[in-house]
């Protein structure tokens, strides 16, 4: 009878530690790896995904850093990413993975309107200045976006 007892006393401590492991990992388990997925599926490939410092943030919002290969076949570095749900995912010097949508467009077009009047403005001044490139105020336009969702959702907490 003690035997019987002892033996179900152990089962009960494993089922309760192995519980509590299963609580404590969920995050790492489950939730991320299922929160990552649309994100990982809209890079060029896939398969050569490295993720780190991932979380989820309070609002259910995942952040991290992400690594994959690029058309060429090489990685490009780790960057930071958001990823707020399938149509919602946001790489650090990639801006919106997917589709853009019109308010991401309209912004971007402000943002570089508004450069464009500073430039002109300093220009007008006397100042000899020579605004960037179209390419390159679209990339600085394009960063400035990002680290603001990026303050916005993962906080000021940097990965």
């Amino acid at each position: 009878m003690n035997s019987a007892k002892t033996t179900l006393l152990a089962i009960a401590i494993f089922s309760a530690l192995a519980g509590a492991l299963f609580l404590w990992k969920y995050s790492e388990w489950i939730a991320i790896p299922k929160a990552r997925e649309p994100m990982v599926s809209l890079l060029k490939d896939p398969a050569s995904a490295q993720t780190r410092n991932e979380r989820i943030t309070k609002v259910g919002v995942l952040c991290g850093e992400v690594n994959a290969k690029n058309s060429m076949g090489g990685y490009v570095g780790f960057k930071k990413f958001i990823s707020y749900g399938p149509e919602n995912n946001f790489i650090e010097g990639t801006g919106r993975l997917g589709e853009s949508t019109t308010e991401d467009l309209i912004e971007r077009l402000k943002r570089k309107n508004a450069r464009l009047k500073a430039y002109i403005s300093i220009r007008d001044s006397g100042t000899d200045i020579t605004p960037p490139s179209d390419s390159r105020l679209d990339e600085l336009i394009e960063e400035e976006m990002f680290l603001e969702r990026w303050q916005q959702a993962c906080g000021p907490k940097a990965t």
